[in-house]
């Protein structure tokens, strides 16, 4: 293993632990959502701005990063409802669908051929979606008498899902921009304009935060500017498919953080469900990278 693949290792794992901090604060934080995520970032913006030589002025003009930006603040929101809505285990596990979910859309909509792995991981997926969405743990959702058969009962468990495609369209769109800018600069970017996007979203429902509040918002932005410069440092030395396995440390971490501070408790179907995804993921690596090694023979 090269020195450079050693090195994304260990900024991946430092993301994954400072990522489940995150979750673990958002989900304590009683706040409204889109204030969370503006103070967040902007607390997260601030840390960083005084490591910057220069701030890049002229990037607040680039299409490219504002474009990343929105496409992760409407991940972010997906993600923080899922984290207020079901158990820190829940929300991490159904994140791994994400790649699951684009297989089967490839074949479906695009009419990519499918091979046998990939029909086994769809397959295992869609499994682990239903062990994972039928187990306790999560807060209980009480619209109506008929919630269960409504979209207002599935829809937080779709939305770990859909804000994982939305945070993979944002890691290629840094991936990007990390061959034309230094992955500090990038990280300051991405927290400037999730904070103003998310502040200016939430002008109308704004709390004055408590004391007790402000100290977790404070930590909040901290932990944030630590993971996404650890992630973007990661994506600087390594291919995404290389680093995607890694994230399953999420789940240990999770499940352990929910353990114990939210009295989560790991079900029997919520840790077959996870091992049914965690199949599914890797089938998938396994079939990209043979697809990726063939294409680079035939070159």
């Amino acid at each position: 293993m090269q020195s450079q693949e050693i090195q994304s290792i260990f900024w991946k794992v430092s993301a994954c632990f400072c990522f489940v901090g995150i979750n673990a604060l958002i989900k304590a934080l009683q706040l409204p959502m889109l204030q969370i995520i503006g103070l967040e970032h902007a607390f997260g913006a601030f840390f960083l701005w005084p490591w910057l030589p220069k701030v890049p002025t002229a990037l607040f003009k680039n299409l490219l990063c504002w474009g990343r930006a929105l496409v992760s603040f409407l991940g972010v929101i997906l993600w923080v409802y899922a984290l207020k809505k079901l158990s820190l285990f829940q929300s991490v596990a159904l994140g791994f669908l994400g790649p699951v979910s684009t297989a089967f859309g490839a074949w479906f909509f695009l009419g990519e051929n499918v091979t046998k792995k990939r029909i086994w991981a769809i397959g295992l997926g869609i499994i682990g979606g239903i062990f994972m969405s039928h187990s306790p743990g999560g807060n209980k959702t009480t619209i109506g008498p008929h919630t269960t058969t409504t979209l207002l009962y599935v829809f937080p468990f779709l939305a770990p899902l859909m804000a994982t495609l939305f945070f993979s369209t944002t890691n290629l769109m840094s991936k990007a921009l990390l061959s034309r800018i230094h992955p500090l600069v990038s990280t300051f970017i991405l927290l400037c304009m999730l904070g103003i996007l998310g502040l200016l979203a939430s002008y109308s429902t704004f709390i004055i935060p408590s004391w007790a509040q402000w100290q977790l918002i404070i930590g909040l932005g901290g932990l944030s500017a630590i993971a996404h410069l650890c992630l973007n440092q990661a994506m600087h030395r390594a291919d995404v498919m290389f680093l995607i396995p890694i994230g399953a440390i999420r789940l240990i971490a999770s499940a352990f953080m929910g353990w114990c501070f939210f009295g989560e408790v790991l079900t029997p179907m919520l840790g077959v469900g996870a091992i049914f995804l965690l199949s599914a993921l890797l089938l998938l690596i396994q079939e990209g990278r043979k697809k990726q090694s063939s294409l680079v023979q035939i070159d």
